[in-house]
């Protein structure tokens, strides 16, 4: 079975009721593989949160397929399938190279080419993220990937960091696995050019053992996807320049200290929700541009969604807590 999220919503007015505001839910996630025993159905809650913005849903691209042997088929939404064969050349250097690359063609979004390669159980992953021209000045920009494997039995959260000297931060199924080096075996970061764009920009590439089967991969194009602090950033509707906000640690754990959210804009409403939709913190930061939250209770571990409301502008970033 090829495996491939929900694509309804339905919109529901917010609580606040601001005027020109809505927020957009996503249906549950429910994979469900067919054998000659019965049906199985699982339930997911998200790595990637929807980013709900005035009368407006971005959300990341969606790449579904199936994979098995030394091969690979794939599409972006309803595009061509593409179909790669394992040239055993792919090194994970953030970097694209034409000879390791040979053969394989890419799905084309609107801001990334992303290519794969499926070699005897290893996935390949790179995502030439064409949109992110500035280089980043901060170590914890990251892209974020969610990935399902296995016709749905595999649910992966992969944070893949600017800093070459990080890890990527893995999650199978809820559990990190990020030091276990038979499933995860690499991932980095790089900046150059392409075949898209010849000018230098971010690239972001991993490499895990994944099972066979139907398989579906969220990434950022443009994303809430890809969180980074750049020179050059977004603007709001009247072209003011907007710096995305930082959260620090991702993911988080509480025994390791408080949370810490910079570049934040003043006047901002900060609000934490749970996966049910329910508002677990609030609050305004009237003078300073860092907030440093320490809960009053211990949060159960799974996805948060962290929104910044401004008059003129909503960011939304995803929060990982850990046990």
């Amino acid at each position: 079975m090829e495996y491939k999220p929900a694509t309804g919503v339905s919109l529901d007015c917010d609580e606040s009721i601001t005027t020109g505001y809505g927020l957009i839910y996503e249906p549950n996630i429910r994979s469900a593989h067919f054998s000659s025993t019965g049906v199985s159905t699982q339930q997911y809650e998200r790595y990637i949160p929807t980013s709900g913005i005035i009368g407006l849903e971005i959300e990341p691209n969606i790449v579904t397929g199936e994979c098995g042997g030394d091969s690979i088929r794939y599409r972006s939404g309803n595009g061509p399938m593409v179909t790669n064969r394992c040239n055993s050349r792919g090194v994970v250097d953030g970097i694209y190279t034409a000879e390791e690359w040979s053969g394989c063609t890419p799905v084309v979004g609107q801001y990334s080419n992303l290519y794969a390669q499926f070699c005897s159980g290893t996935l390949h992953i790179l995502n030439d993220w064409i949109y992110a021209t500035a280089m980043p000045n901060n170590a914890t920009c990251y892209n974020l990937f969610e990935l399902f494997t296995g016709n749905g039995r595999e649910h992966w959260g992969i944070w893949v960091f600017q800093d070459a000297a990080r890890k990527p931060r893995v999650f199978r199924n809820g559990v990190e696995v990020t030091e276990d080096t038979t499933i995860v075996k690499s991932g980095l970061a790089g900046w150059g050019g392409s075949p898209r764009l010849e000018a230098p920009h971010a690239m972001y590439e991993f490499q895990i053992n994944a099972l066979e089967g139907g398989f579906s991969l969220q990434y950022a194009d443009p994303g809430p996807a890809s969180f980074c602090t750049t020179e050059t950033s977004s603007a709001d509707d009247e072209g003011s320049v907007i710096a995305p906000v930082m959260l620090q640690p991702q993911p988080y754990r509480q025994s390791d200290g408080p949370l810490t959210l910079t570049y934040l804009p003043v006047g901002a409403t900060i609000d934490i929700i749970d996966v049910r939709g329910r508002t677990i913190y609030s609050t305004n930061v009237s003078t300073s541009n860092i907030l440093t939250i320490s809960f009053s209770q211990k949060l159960a571990a799974g996805r948060y969604t962290v929104r910044v409301i401004t008059e003129r502008t909503t960011q939304q970033l995803p929060l990982m807590v850990l046990p």
